[in-house]
């Protein structure tokens, strides 16, 4: 009874104070291509800095998520249907990097604002950053 009070102390102690440092690393549990997951691997010329967030991001590539009911078929034909190519994915949570090779900055929000308006099977799209802020205050 003792042992298991002393490690409910140190446990809620650990709890306290081991998050105090604010972690820098990043952990990726298993083999991603195991499991179904490539994503786009962007060159230089391919990073641009977005002016609304200030973050880096790939210029011409969105993220797309969809409902875990949709059929690879179907995003086949969204993607199409807005001139788009698959470039990388992670089957696992329905998530497709989508690029428009050539495509203006804002032709591509406009697409992907589109896409979340009038597409019941996408529940999510963003730009694909590639930075993030050092400031854990920004907020715009």
């Amino acid at each position: 009874m003792l042992a298991i009070f002393i490690l409910a102390i140190f446990g809620m102690f650990g709890g306290i104070f081991g998050c105090a440092e604010e972690m820098d690393a990043s952990l990726i549990v298993g083999d991603r291509n195991a499991a179904g997951a490539s994503f786009f691997s962007p060159s230089e010329e391919d990073i641009i800095q977005d002016e609304e967030t200030g973050l880096q991001i790939i210029k011409d590539v969105i993220n797309v998520t969809f409902t875990s009911d949709t059929k690879i078929d179907t995003v086949n034909k969204i993607v199409q249907s807005v001139g788009g190519e698959i470039v990388g994915y992670d089957k696992r949570v329905n998530l497709y990097q989508i690029r428009f090779a050539g495509a203006e900055h804002s032709e591509i929000d406009g697409i992907r604002m589109k896409l979340l308006r009038e597409r019941k099977e996408i529940e999510m799209t963003s730009k694909v950053s590639v930075s993030v802020h050092k400031d854990p205050y920004y907020v715009k």
